[in-house]
């Protein structure tokens, strides 16, 4: 993004602000080395994406976060033939940023494309989450989700990480087969399978969780005598939606016992119909009680969700993954933030990675961006002064996500 001169300036201080990343999905330190990733792998990472969408084929695609070493003549002509038609997306933006000022490839090509691999497996050892977050990045904590349950989200070896967790695993097509799995055992009662549901979060939050994700659903209110009659005919056709949304209630229950935020996945992904911010609706006004935390500001039905986060006090407007799907997006969206929402109910940054977690770099200079372009913005309409502008700057870098996830 071609910033203004101003901009430019608030850009330069915002990059020297220590920071919170709001979401990551980085394992312990020890296995993220055990994937030995390879240059291909800066190119997965949602830039993948792109690269099916203007033509490269599905089968490779699904091969390129596998780790190991992959000689760049295996991969680089499959990708080389459509680069020139993604390199100007916001993904690959992340991608070019993280070449140039990490590893000091001014441009990927054929003649570049070999020494950024290389400088990729070289960067493979001990100390790469400090080189790349704490001492590059500026981070304090990344808030990284613990897919697997059962997984420990404390990340004892780090504590620069901090663990959540999935809010209802036992989630799918049947949920008494996913609570029979998850107990080792038939689940016969309802009172079995709330024990079953909320033990999953006493445990994790025992073993340090600072919260927990979910993926948005159009979640009803509870109807015990329904979830409990669905438990019944389980294997004989019951759709349950009653027993889904029974013990959602449930574990939101635990969430606010414990004073927990629920991050919760809104908009882009698949079929993103099905995952539109306006289903927190429902659930977020019935459960005041609970923090919910807004993620990807429901991209692309980004109006929707700014206005839920301008009424809903208990919820939370979380930016993360937004300036790679779109940089110049996320900086309207923020233009509309400013005019709309409550400066506390805003979180910037969090890098939305799972593999070479160099890229966190590249994704951040594009928030740090947007923001900025934003608060000139402000600035020049005579709005803001600069000094608000760094306040509010500091409010959704740090002091947001470090309040909202109890990281104060």
């Amino acid at each position: 993004m071609i910033l203004s001169p101003l901009a430019r300036e608030l850009y330069d201080e915002i990059a020297d602000l220590t920071i919170i990343d709001a979401h990551e999905h980085l394992p312990p330190e020890a296995r993220y080395l055990s994937f030995a990733y390879s240059g291909l792998n800066l190119f997965a990472g949602y830039l993948w994406h792109d690269l099916r969408s203007a033509g490269v084929p599905s089968e490779f695609v699904a091969t390129m976060r596998e780790g190991g070493d992959r000689p760049v003549e295996t991969w680089w002509p499959q990708i080389r033939q459509h680069w020139e038609h993604v390199r100007n997306t916001s993904y690959a933006k992340a991608l070019r940023i993280t070449a140039r000022d990490v590893f000091g490839i001014p441009e990927i090509n054929d003649d570049t494309i070999g020494s950024l691999a290389e400088q990729v497996k070289a960067d493979n050892t001990p100390g790469i989450y400090r080189r790349n977050l704490q001492e590059r990045c500026r981070i304090r904590q990344s808030i990284c989700v613990v897919d697997s349950v059962g997984d420990d989200p404390s990340f004892p070896d780090d504590p620069a990480l901090k663990g959540i967790t999935r809010f209802c695993p036992w989630l799918g097509p049947d949920i008494p087969g996913k609570l029979r799995e998850l107990a080792g055992r038939d689940v016969r009662t309802l009172e079995e399978a709330t024990g079953i549901a909320q033990g999953i979060l006493h445990a994790s939050i025992r073993a340090g969780a600072i919260g927990f994700k979910l993926t948005v659903a159009d979640f009803g209110p509870p109807d015990a005598t329904a979830a409990e009659a669905e438990l019944k005919e389980a294997g004989h056709g019951a759709r349950g939606l009653a027993l889904r949304d029974y013990l959602f209630d449930k574990c939101c229950d635990v969430a606010a016992e414990n004073g927990l935020p629920v991050a919760v996945h809104t908009g882009y992904w698949g079929d993103f119909r099905a995952l539109d911010p306006k289903f927190m609706l429902g659930f977020a006004m019935r459960r005041q009680d609970v923090r919910f935390d807004m993620f990807h500001l429901g991209a692309p039905m980004y109006g929707d969700a700014i206005h839920i986060g301008k009424a809903l006090p208990n919820v939370t407007l979380n930016l993360t993954w937004c300036p790679i799907i779109s940089q110049v997006q996320t900086k309207r969206a923020l233009d509309e933030i400013l005019d709309l929402v409550p400066l506390n109910k805003v979180i910037a940054f969090g890098g939305d990675y799972r593999v070479c977690v160099q890229k966190v770099y590249g994704h951040l200079v594009l928030a740090r961006e947007a923001a900025a372009a934003a608060l000139a913005d402000r600035i020049a309409g005579g709005e803001l002064d600069r000094e608000e502008a760094m306040r509010v700057a500091r409010w959704w870098f740090y002091d947001n996500p470090a309040r909202v996830y109890g990281l104060v």
